[in-house]
């Protein structure tokens, strides 16, 4: 049998791209049979993925004290004390240290933005590219999510091809489906924000994700088509938040634009179902899991043709040519908005393509990956 051990680094305490990945491998954990031990290394404890699982809970907020602590101390110590034969460490490099010990190490990239100063905060880019340029000798494998990311890390971090698998994320498919809106609370409907019609977004607020042109973009739209429509804005608060929210004002948009701030799950599904159009058109993606997660809902998609988002999109969403330029991404969305056969097209396509990118196929090839290296660890 095979001991694989996932790093949960802060731990995870909200959902993000990272903790959607890390549940997708503990919820399909039994796809490993009897050949797999499959365990999370949380706040220094190997605990079976099982009970993690259990006992996630995006809403707790760990003090600073306490993540310092689980860094610096707790995580190392799990670590060292580990007797697993793959270690898994699921966010972009290995930390300082942990290419000790006899298990196979396995990072997971999401994407080569770090090299792009202007898209992340520098500090934080050094930080993993240092990270990754120093810990690659000790690697056993680097997984990352789309061939455009791994055609990204052989360019800019000279990684051998032969290092780098490609497993691509999934969309939880019973939970991400169409049908009607689910009626939601009295408290997260108070404000009417989802009352269709509405365009939608969903992700943070930081420079690669193009907010502020999807927002001009969205104030064409209002004048060219006298559009009734709102647009909402759905993820925690980042680096252009006060920009942005300053940007709505000035163009007159304060009662059709919202900031919802950080959503839950129950909420997120229930804004999909609702959107008249998923508008998604970032300047940086490893892989895109919300344009799936929208398709799965029966919502169509506009999105950039730029990175890995062609090749996660499928042919199946409108592609913007220059998601620099609000008036490309505005043309795009008005024909998705205006034409009821491209509409329902969209629709079709994107639910058909869906359906592969599912949890259990990303958590098989991951446990694949796990008895391969482990058989390989030396002993």
């Amino acid at each position: 049998m095979i001991r694989a051990t996932v790093v949960d680094r802060t731990p995870h305490a909200r959902m993000n791209g990272v903790a959607r990945y890390m549940m997708g491998l503990a919820s399909h954990a039994d796809s490993g049979g009897n050949s797999l031990d499959l365990r999370i290394l949380s706040w220094g404890r190997e605990v079976p993925a099982g009970r993690w699982l259990a006992t996630f809970d995006p809403a707790r907020r760990p003090s600073n004290f306490a993540t310092r602590l689980n860094r610096r101390f707790l995580r190392p110590w799990g670590q060292s004390l580990s007797r697993a034969d793959v270690i898994h460490y699921p966010y972009h490099y290995l930390p300082p240290g942990w290419a000790r010990g006899r298990a196979a190490k396995i990072v997971t990239v999401h994407g080569a933005s770090a090299y792009a100063a202007e898209l992340w905060d520098p500090e934080r880019g050094d930080r993993i590219r240092s990270g990754l340029r120093s810990g690659a000798a000790a690697l056993a494998q680097v997984v990352t999510v789309s061939q455009w990311s791994k055609d990204e890390l052989v360019r800019h971090y000279e990684l051998p091809p032969g290092q780098i698998t490609v497993i691509p994320n999934g969309v939880d498919l019973s939970r991400f489906q169409g049908g009607e809106p689910l009626p939601g609370s009295e408290d997260a409907d108070r404000k009417g924000a989802q009352s269709p019609p509405y365009l939608l977004h969903v992700g943070p607020c930081e420079p690669r994700k193009n907010l502020p042109r999807l927002v001009r973009a969205f104030g064409l739209l209002r004048q060219r088509l006298d559009l009734p429509h709102r647009l909402v804005l759905a993820g925690s608060p980042g680096r252009d938040t006060r920009e942005l929210r300053a940007l709505v004002s000035s163009l007159g948009l304060e009662q059709a634009v919202e900031l919802t701030g950080p959503v839950s799950d129950a909420r997120l599904v229930r804004l999909y179902r609702g959107a008249e159009l998923f508008v998604f058109p970032s300047l940086y993606e490893g892989f895109g899991i919300p344009v799936l997660e929208a398709m799965a809902c029966g919502v169509p998609v506009v999105t950039s043709n730029c990175t890995a988002l062609p090749e996660v999109a499928g042919g199946a969403a409108m592609l913007v040519d220059d998601p620099n330029s609000p008036e490309c991404i505005a043309q795009a969305c008005e024909v998705a908005l205006a034409d009821v056969k491209v509409r329902a097209d969209m629709i079709r396509r994107g639910l058909d393509h869906v359906q592969s990118y599912t949890w259990r196929n990303c958590a098989e090839a991951h446990f694949a990956l796990y008895s391969r290296c482990g058989q390989q660890a030396p002993d």
